[in-house]
């Protein structure tokens, strides 16, 4: 009769350890706390912020920007060199880097006392990146770019800006590959990257603020509206490249939809050329006008 009593004692305190559990399984949870918005990142060059123009490369005159803050940290965006052509019938469009350029580049640096962290390439064509060797041998610099102008996996220049295929000199490879939103920051600086295809795949601009206004590198995507040899107005880079690379409705319609949509007072430094701003070129930019 003991060992009878004993099972039923057994059985009801198990069954009411099961209940407990139960219990508690069933007993509703403490609803988590919503994520908290992360706060915009403000896009602002601070007050004490350098830009120093050097207009390089002397056939295309690339507008070469380097970009300095607080403390002497600098970026560089578009750091070209001048170009030697070396072309012949077996091996068209093939360019050697004199080093002049990179050299003024540099020089610009040591004279104002600064330390180069980045190079930015607003897109990977020939006349924008060819003194990214010589500044990565002498800062170690980290090279910047968007993913759609690097050379994909298995290209024989893996990893690199996309015309590198042009030059008789080694290309660093690429360090950083951006992408849309994308924020760069350094020195107090900080930059939006937007992704502009058209004049390349991988073209892109830099948002920023600057002195109270708005400020735009802008690269080739968007440059000062000038009157072409045929009479046309133009204030883009060209788009047809033998490579197919270009793309001039799609390069419209990110003007339009990317930029025409910031602040009429919006400075843009171009790639090329003289400053303006996005309200100057809405008055007679051919994007305006949608295919």
């Amino acid at each position: 009769m003991r060992t009878i009593r004993g099972f039923y004692l057994f059985v009801l305190l198990l069954a009411g350890t099961t209940i407990v559990l139960a219990q508690q399984t069933a007993a509703p949870a403490t609803p988590a706390k919503p994520a908290a918005t992360p706060p915009a990142v403000k896009l602002v060059l601070p007050a004490k912020t350098r830009i120093i123009t050097l207009v390089v490369e002397p056939f295309w005159q690339t507008n070469c920007y380097i970009v300095a803050g607080p403390t002497g940290q600098a970026l560089v965006i578009d750091p070209a060199d001048d170009l030697e052509s070396i072309s012949t019938a077996e091996k068209p469009d093939r360019y050697h880097p004199r080093g002049n350029d990179a050299k003024r580049i540099y020089a610009a640096l040591t004279e104002n006392k600064l330390t180069l962290k980045y190079m930015i390439l607003t897109h990977g064509h020939l006349d924008h990146f060819g003194a990214i060797g010589y500044l990565k041998q002498q800062t170690g610099a980290t090279i910047m770019m968007h993913e759609g102008d690097i050379r994909p996996k298995g290209d024989p220049f893996e990893g690199c800006p996309k015309d590198t295929r042009m030059f008789d000199v080694e290309v660093p490879k690429v360090d950083r590959a951006l992408k849309e939103d994308d924020i760069i920051s350094l020195d107090g600086m900080t930059l939006k990257v937007i992704h502009t295809p058209g004049h390349s795949p991988g073209s892109l601009c830099l948002l920023t603020s600057y002195q109270g206004k708005p400020l735009l590198f802008s690269g080739d995507t968007l440059l000062h509206y000038y009157k072409g040899w045929d009479g046309n107005t133009y204030d883009t880079g060209r788009t047809n490249f033998h490579d197919g690379s270009g793309n001039q409705d799609l390069l419209y319609r990110m003007i339009r939809e990317k930029l025409f949509i910031l602040p009429d007072e919006t400075v843009v430094l171009p790639g090329h050329y003289a400053a303006t701003t996005i309200g100057d070129e809405k008055k007679f930019s051919p994007a305006t006008k949608a295919p």
